[in-house]
């Protein structure tokens, strides 16, 4: 590891410029699983060549990447796409993932941190073939293993030593032996890694009851002005000012009550109770739409043998969510880091009070030459300015980060600005803060507790570009500003970051609210070439209307939503305004008018419970989405407005989870203030509705009033029989194209009733992506 500076190296990290450490973490392979939601059979003489496509869109958007992994791209990504099951020869690659033996690696005892006066610092490998890495782990051997007097026959224990943290470990913390992968003991048993919801969670009948503890005083705020200077659903500002640290208490579960179908183990007590919220869908594919989940640390457990049921009452816990958690009979739970749960190989519970490890050995026989690394850090290096006295010019190069705890159980903070989306921890691997022009570039984030990379409060000019992130705790990239309610003037925000060609897997494998990318309270954010894949929910993640002014192009997004629904591998929210100084303006000015955001050039293929691919929600206004190639799910808006959607291909979105038409808008009229669908090409099966096709349904819009329409012209879409009828869902019922051109909508649009071949519509989506 070098460690470079033009100025004077402080004496905190003096030891870090006078250590070389030559080492490498290798990516080693992707998981092949199926999403909690299986979706319709897709034409396979249309899916194979799609994914053929995107496989090469991947690699061309990754191509000239300084990453010294990028040689195993190739192999993940088709892996990921499943292309083994287009080819009879084929086989994707879906061994155990480990995390190779890496000499030399730097384990670091406390957080690097880096402050104003290390400006011009560099820190990067001393070999550009291969990455150095930092862990935030500790590395152990010459154990002394026995059989465990907690557990039966197969159990191991040792003791740890003095210097391990184990403050934490009630939280849970990630162990690998000898490179692999082991669970903190669950019930019901599952591995993070392979089993997606609803698989490791139980099939017992839960009932939930109130946390009965008071909540928080809070006080009432309603900004009456400034107000969006047109009509909108979101366009005042309605909130509670209440501690954001304890927000939930009050308002969430105090416990659980199981019923005994399945024999609930004892001893769950010390453990982490974990379950999803959202409803039960039947229909022609069920399914569930989880939106959030939430985890408690179980402080008691009880059974009563009258009922045959099991209580387990929470304690902490409950902030994952900004929804206050209400807890329902559809909820499944599971528990983990739980004495009564350890009974099969590949798990281990830490019992902190007697300093003890026991391990369920997975083919493998523990000894003194076993090498254990347990998480003990939570931030590897962290880069603190302030505004008036910012790091300037720092740059991580080369580098592979690895080993931080899991944060799912830290207080995670909820935004004022979205009270019904996501929470976040404001933390991870490597922390930003009080930067301008820094620089991530060629390095590795891989098995890492919490987020990789945060971008807090006040930065500037930050790249983070030729990285790949894999096998997360949580988000790949976190990019959060500190706003004061509505007010965002201030410059505590991330402001004109770039992250490009890079590479996002396997993210979400504790917390589910997580993306590749996800921001709050950030401006003019530029993503580019990036590929992610294999995610609970969304990949990118823009949580609300201020300032605007982002660009996401030229990216590859599959396999995502696996575990949840109603969603998209895109996801946007909208629900105030927010007022920032659009310092693109001359003179600069105080507003509440996002700039336009712009969405185009990108290949997405749906999966699992994905709602829309560019998944438009609650408020999302003033985009431009265009040039996309967007398979099996359509365009949507949900009470926003502004937003267009033009030059795109549309296959066959009939065959998604949710909706089957080519686009939707719902909300009331005021909601659909400049929507337009325009210029798109659809194509559209008829396999869920024998002789039927839907292009759109837009049920606040009637043929006797348009006011309320998306105004949708000049689109070609093309059925695959001449006895298909292609219809539009008004407010007034089902009507055809004719009747839409009759007042003004749908002119110059086309049906066609054929599909055109395979090659024909990959050579549509080369064009619309620009691929030679």
């Amino acid at each position: 590891l070098i460690y470079t500076s033009p100025f004077h190296c402080v004496a905190k990290t003096r030891s870090m410029q006078q250590r070389r450490v030559t080492t490498w973490l290798c990516i080693v392979a992707v998981l092949v699983v199926d999403a909690q939601i299986v979706p319709p059979a897709r034409p396979v003489e249309y899916d194979c060549p799609l994914k053929e496509l995107a496989l090469e869109r991947a690699l061309d958007v990754l191509a000239g990447t300084s990453n010294t992994n990028a040689h195993g791209y190739k192999q993940l990504i088709s892996a990921g796409l499943k292309l083994g099951e287009c080819s009879a020869n084929a086989k994707n690659a879906e061994h155990f993932p480990s995390l190779q033996p890496k000499p030399g690696t730097l384990y670091l005892q406390h957080t690097v941190t880096l402050t104003a006066q290390d400006s011009g610092v560099t820190i990067m490998s001393a070999n550009t073939s291969r990455q150095a890495v930092l862990s935030g782990a500790v590395s152990l051997s010459a154990l002394a293993w026995q059989p465990s007097n907690l557990f039966a026959s197969g159990v191991m224990m040792a003791a740890l030593p003095d210097g391990v943290d184990l403050s934490n470990a009630q939280k849970g913390l990630q162990l690998h032996i000898d490179g692999v992968p082991y669970v903190a003991a669950r019930w019901p048993n599952a591995n993070p890694l392979y089993d997606l919801f609803p698989a490791g969670f139980s099939n017992t009948p839960v009932s939930y009851w109130k946390d009965p503890n008071s909540p928080p005083s809070a006080q009432a705020i309603n900004v009456s002005e400034p107000v969006l200077p047109y009509k909108a659903v979101y366009n005042t500002y309605q909130h509670s000012a209440i501690n954001p640290l304890v927000w939930h208490v009050g308002k969430g579960v105090g416990g659980a009550t199981l019923a005994n179908v399945d024999i609930v183990p004892a001893n769950l007590t010390g453990g982490i109770a974990v379950h999803w919220d959202g409803s039960v869908h039947q229909g022609t594919i069920p399914y569930h739409d989880q939106w959030m989940i939430y985890g408690y640390q179980v402080i008691s457990q009880s059974f009563n043998t009258t009922a045959n049921a099991t209580t387990l009452e929470f304690g902490d816990g409950g902030w994952q969510g900004s929804n206050p958690d209400e807890g329902d009979s559809s909820r499944a739970l599971f528990v983990y880091n739980a004495q009564g749960a350890l009974d099969v190989p590949g798990e281990y519970w830490i019992d902190a009070a007697t300093r003890t490890i026991h391990v369920y050995p997975n083919n493998t026989k523990l000894s003194s030459d076993t090498k254990l690394e347990l998480s003990q850090l939570r931030t590897v290096l962290r880069v603190l300015g302030t505004p008036s006295a910012p790091v300037i010019d720092f740059s991580l190069v080369n580098v592979a980060v690895t080993g931080t705890r899991p944060t799912f159980m830290d207080h995670y903070e909820r935004p004022f600005t979205n009270t019904n989306g996501w929470s976040y921890f404001r933390g991870a691997a490597v922390e930003l803060e009080g930067v301008e022009t820094a620089v991530v570039t060629g390095c590795s984030f891989q098995w890492l507790g919490g987020n990789a990379v945060l971008l807090s409060r006040y930065t500037r000019n930050v790249v983070v570009r030729d990285s790949d992130f894999s096998f997360i705790g949580d988000s790949g990239i976190l990019s959060v500003g500190q706003l004061n309610l509505i007010d965002g003037t201030a410059v505590a925000y991330p402001n004109n970051t770039l992250v490009e060609r890079c590479l996002f897997h396997d993210l979400g494998l504790i917390a589910k609210q997580v993306a590749a990318f996800s921001q709050y309270g950030s401006a003019h954010t530029t993503l580019q070439h990036l590929v992610a894949f294999n995610l609970p929910r969304a990949a990118i993640n823009w949580g609300d209307a201020f300032a605007g002014g982002h660009l996401l192009t030229k990216s590859v997004l599959f396999e995502c939503v696996r575990e949840s629904a109603d969603h998209g591998a895109f996801n946007s929210w909208g629900r105030e305004p927010i007022l920032f100084v659009d310092t693109a303006s001359v003179p600069n000015k105080v507003t509440v008018i996002p700039r336009y955001n712009t969405i185009s050039r990108n290949l997405i293929i749906a999966a699992g419970g994905t709602l829309s691919n560019l998944d438009h929600d609650d408020g999302s206004s003033r985009y431009n989405d265009t040039f996309n190639v967007l398979a099996y799910a359509g365009a949507k808006n949900y009470l926003g407005n502004q937003k267009v959607a033009s030059n795109s291909l549309f296959l066959f979105p009939d065959l998604g989870v949710m909706k089957q038409n080519c686009y939707f808008s719902d909300g009331p009229f005021n909601s659909t203030w400049g929507e337009s669908f325009t210029s798109n090409i659809c194509l559209l099966s008829e396999s869920l509705n024998p002789g039927k096709a839907y292009a759109a349904s837009t049920p606040v819009c009637s043929t006797s009033s348009t006011l309320a329409c998306t105004a949708s012209h000049n689109n070609q879409y093309f059925v695959n029989s001449t006895t298909q009828q292609l219809l539009w869902q008004l407010q007034d019922g089902l009507v055809g194209l004719s009747k839409m051109q009759s007042v003004n909508l749908e002119t110059a649009s086309n049906i066609t009733t054929s599909l055109p071949s395979p090659t024909q519509v990959m050579n549509m989506a080369r064009t619309i992506l620009s691929m030679s």
